[in-house]
C-alpha cells in the first residue's frame, strides 16, 4: 500500500510542476482550485480534517485533486465499499518517523482521533488506491468562490514515462554567449587624429535608429560620465573590418562635442555574433571640470545676443587667437601633452595645437548657434573649421591667425572666411582637405567670396566691434593708402572699402641702424569706449 500512494504522490507532484501542461476540458492542474474541505464525522464526534498550520485552507490551494481510481466508475476504498474513508492528501500527509506505518499517525492524549481513510490490507492483498474527493450525498463540491469543481476524465489521468520528459528549451531560453573586447578611439580630432574620405558611417538596415540618434544618446551618457553604457536596443551591428561601425560612432561622438575632452583614449565593448551590446568608457579624473567651464564661459562673454552670426564669428575667432599660444616648444621636442589636441588645452592651460584651436571654435560657434565643422588634410597634417554664414560656407584656420612663437596681443585675419579657391592659392596654401562631420566625410564647399578681400586681410590686431563698425590696426594704413602702420575704421556693411584713418603710428625702427620695419606691431584693446593701441615705445588712448 506504501508503495501506491508513493507513485500517486509522485504523479500529482508532477502534475503540479507541469502547471502549463493543459488536459481535456482545458484544466491546467496547476490552476485548478481545490474541492471544499468536507468534514469527516466519527460517531458521537465531529472531527475537521487537518491542514498546515498557520494555513488558511479556504485561501491556499491544499494539493488535493479530484482524482479517479483508473478503470472505476466511482471512488473505493481498500475494502471496495464507497463513500466511507478518504486517504489523507499526499501533499498534506507528514513523513512517518522510522518504523511508523505509512499514513497513520498517533493522536495525542486527549485528542479526537482523525481517520486517516483506510487500513493497511491483509498480506497478499492487492493495494489499491482510495478515491478521492467524493462529494456528501445531496451535496456537490465546490471551490472557494462557489464554482462546481470539474472532476477529470478517468482515462486522462495516466500519465507515461515519456510526458514527464522535459526539455530544457521549454524550461528557458539559451542567450547568445557575450563577448568583450578592447578598442581604441580612431578619427578623432582630441586624440590627434580625423576621419578618412575612406570611412564613414553607411545606413545599417538592421538599426530602427539613425546614427545621429544612437550619438546624441552616447553624448547624454558620455555627458553625466556613465561608465558602462548600454546600446543593445540599437542594434549596432558586430563588425570585424575596420573601422567597425561602433568605433565610428564613438569617434563621431567626439568630433561632434568637444566638450567631451576628458574621455580616454580607449574603451572596450561586449557583443554576440551580432550585435553590440554595452560599451565600458574611460573618462580622466584628474582633468578640472570647473576650470574648463570657467573658461569657456569667458570666451563666450564676449558675445551677445544682439550681435550678428558674423560679428559672433570674428569676436570668437580673436578671442582664441589672443588668449590661447600655439605649443610650439613641445611640438619641436616631440613632446606634446594630451591636453594641446583638447579644447580643455584651450579653455584651462591656454596652449594647443590646431586640432584644440579648431575644436574650441567648433565648440563656441556650435553654442551660439552657428553651424561648425572640422577639416582636416592628412597632407598638410593640419585642421581647421568650415563654418556657415547666411546659408553659405567659409574656410576659417584660426591656428594660423595666431602667430608663432606667440605675439601678445596680436591676431592675424589672413586665413579668416575665405572660399575654398582662395584657401588653395600661393597665398594661402591649403590643400587636400576632408570637411568632416561626425567621423563621416562631407562635401561642404567654400564657394562664395564676398569675404575674400575684406578690409580684415592684412590686419594684425583683433578686430574691436561697436554696433556694426569695426576698428582694426592696418599695417599699411588701410591698403597702402600711407607708407606707415594707422589705426583705422570701417563698417561691416562695406566689407571690401579701404576704411577711415583715425590715429597714424610710428614705424618699428630697427634695433641697430637707420632703418625701420615694416608692418604694425601694436595690438588693440577695448576698455569702455576707449581704444588702447602702442608703437615702439608709447602706449596710446583715443575715445570711440
Amino acid at each position: 500500500m506504501g508503495s501506491g500512494k508513493r507513485i500517486l504522490s509522485g504523479i500529482l507532484a508532477v502534475m503540479m510542476v507541469l502547471s502549463t501542461a493543459q488536459f481535456p476540458g482545458n484544466i491546467s492542474y496547476a490552476q485548478e482550485q481545490p474541492p471544499a474541505q468536507e468534514s469527516i464525522v466519527r460517531e458521537g464526534t465531529d472531527v475537521q480534517e487537518d491542514h498546515e498550520p498557520g494555513v488558511d485552507s479556504g485561501n491556499e490551494p491544499s494539493g488535493e485533486d479530484s482524482v479517479m481510481q483508473p478503470g472505476t466508475d466511482k471512488p473505493e476504498d481498500a475494502s471496495g465499499e464507497s463513500g466511507e474513508g478518504k486517504e489523507d492528501d499526499p501533499a498534506q500527509t507528514e513523513t512517518p518517523a522510522e518504523g511508523e506505518p505509512f499514513g497513520e499517525q498517533s493522536p495525542a492524549e486527549g485528542e479526537n482521533e482523525e481517520i486517516s481513510g483506510e487500513q493497511p490490507p491483509a498480506e497478499g492483498e492487492n493495494e489499491e488506491t482510495p478515491g478521492e474527493g467524493e462529494e456528501t450525498p445531496g451535496e456537490k463540491a465546490e471551490d472557494e468562490n462557489g464554482e462546481p469543481v470539474v472532476a477529470l476524465p478517468t482515462d486522462d489521468v495516466t500519465i507515461s514515462e515519456n510526458d514527464l520528459q522535459i526539455s530544457g528549451n521549454s524550461l528557458m531560453s539559451v542567450s547568445e554567449p557575450e563577448v568583450w573586447e578592447d578598442a581604441e578611439i580612431e578619427g578623432a580630432y582630441q586624440f590627434g587624429g580625423a576621419p578618412s574620405a575612406e570611412e564613414g558611417i553607411a545606413l545599417y538596415a538592421e538599426s530602427a535608429y539613425t546614427d545621429e540618434q544612437i550619438m546624441d544618446y552616447l553624448y547624454q551618457q558620455m555627458k553625466n560620465r556613465v561608465t558602462s553604457i548600454d546600446v543593445s536596443q540599437y542594434d549596432i551591428p558586430y563588425e570585424t573590418t575596420e573601422p567597425s561601425k561602433i568605433k565610428l560612432l564613438v569617434s563621431g561622438t567626439l568630433n561632434e562635442h568637444p566638450d567631451l575632452y576628458y574621455v580616454g583614449n580607449g574603451f572596450s565593448y561586449s557583443h554576440t555574433a551580432a550585435k553590440i551590446i554595452s560599451l565600458n568608457i574611460a573618462y580622466n579624473t584628474t582633468l578640472n571640470a570647473s576650470a574648463w567651464q570657467n573658461g569657456a564661459n569667458a570666451a563666450l562673454a564676449v558675445v551677445n545676443e544682439s550681435m550678428s552670426d558674423l560679428q559672433k564669428a570674428i569676436a570668437l575667432h580673436d578671442y582664441l587667437a589672443v588668449n590661447c599660444e600655439y605649443d610650439k616648444e613641445n611640438l619641436d621636442a616631440n613632446t606634446l601633452p594630451q591636453e594641446v589636441f583638447t579644447t580643455y588645452g584651450v579653455f584651462v592651460n591656454r596652449s594647443a595645437v590646431c586640432q584644440g584651436y579648431a575644436l574650441a571654435y567648433k565648440y563656441l560657434l556650435n553654442q551660439v548657434g552657428i553651424e561648425c565643422h572640422m577639416v582636416t588634410s592628412d597632407a598638410m597634417n593640419h585642421a581647421w573649421n568650415l563654418i556657415k554664414l547666411d546659408g553659405q560656407y567659409y574656410q576659417v584656420d584660426v591656428t594660423w591667425d595666431d602667430p608663432t612663437w606667440d605675439l601678445v596681443g596680436r591676431a592675424q585675419h589672413k586665413y579668416m572666411f575665405c572660399s575654398d579657391a582662395t584657401f588653395q592659392d600661393e597665398n594661402h596654401k591649403h590643400h587636400d582637405w576632408s570637411v568632416t562631420e561626425g567621423s563621416s566625410v562631407v562635401n561642404y564647399q567654400a564657394t562664395d567670396t564676398r569675404y575674400d578681400n575684406a578690409f580684415w586681410a592684412d590686419c594684425t590686431s583683433p578686430l574691436i566691434l561697436s554696433d556694426n563698425d569695426c576698428y582694426y590696426i592696418s599695417p599699411n594704413g588701410g591698403r597702402g593708402q600711407y607708407d606707415k602702420p594707422a589705426l583705422m575704421k570701417t563698417s561691416l556693411n562695406e566689407i571690401t572699402a579701404d576704411g577711415t584713418i583715425l590715429q597714424e603710428i610710428d614705424k618699428w625702427t630697427a634695433w641697430i641702424g637707420s632703418g625701420a620695419w615694416s608692418g604694425a606691431y601694436s595690438g588693440l584693446f577695448r576698455i569702455d569706449d576707449r581704444l588702447y593701441f602702442n608703437d615702439k615705445t608709447n602706449i596710446y588712448s583715443v575715445d570711440m
